[in-house]
C-alpha cells in the first residue's frame, strides 16, 4: 500500500494479483517468486547462523567491539564525557539489537504467511480448476 495524502491505495503492481472490473486472478507462480525474495533477505538480515555484514549475527557481535572500546575509554582515566558515551552506546545497541531481533521475527513469520497463502491459493485454483 502506497501513502495518498491522508489515505492509502493499493500499490497498482503488486507482484501476482491482477484486477479487473469483476474478477481478480492470482499467479501461484507469482507468489511463489515473492516468497523466495523474501526468504533471501529473510536469509541476509538473520544471517543464516553466519555474521554477514549488516545481519543479526553481525550486530550482536558489535556489542563486543563496544566493550573493547569502553575499556579503552576506561584507561583514560577521569572522563566523565568519555564514560558516558560509552554509556550511551551500550544502551542504544542493546536497543538496536532487541528491535533487529523482533523485526527478524516478524520477518520470519511474514514470509511463512505469505508461503502458506501461496499454497491456499495454489490449492484454491487446483480445486477451481476440476
Amino acid at each position: 500500500m502506497a501513502a495518498a495524502g491522508d489515505s492509502w491505495e493499493l500499490e497498482p503492481n503488486w507482484p501476482g494479483l491482477v484486477a479487473d472490473r469483476d474478477v481478480v486472478e492470482y499467479d501461484d507462480t507469482k507468489f511463489d517468486d515473492v516468497v523466495i525474495m523474501l526468504e533471501k533477505a529473510l536469509s541476509e538480515v538473520s544471517g543464516d547462523g553466519v555474521s554477514m555484514e549488516g545481519s543479526l549475527p553481525d550486530v550482536k557481535f558489535q556489542a563486543e567491539v563496544l566493550k573493547t572500546f569502553a575499556r579503552a575509554i576506561e584507561k583514560v582515566g577521569e572522563w566523565d564525557g568519555g564514560v558516558s558515551f560509552v554509556a550511551a552506546l551500550k544502551k542504544s545497541h542493546e536497543g538496536l539489537t532487541t528491535v533487529y531481533s523482533e523485526v527478524n521475527e516478524k520477518l520470519a513469520i511474514a514470509v511463512k504467511l505469505i508461503a502458506a497463502s501461496a499454497e491456499s491459493y495454489k490449492q484454491a485454483n487446483t480445486a477451481n480448476e476440476r
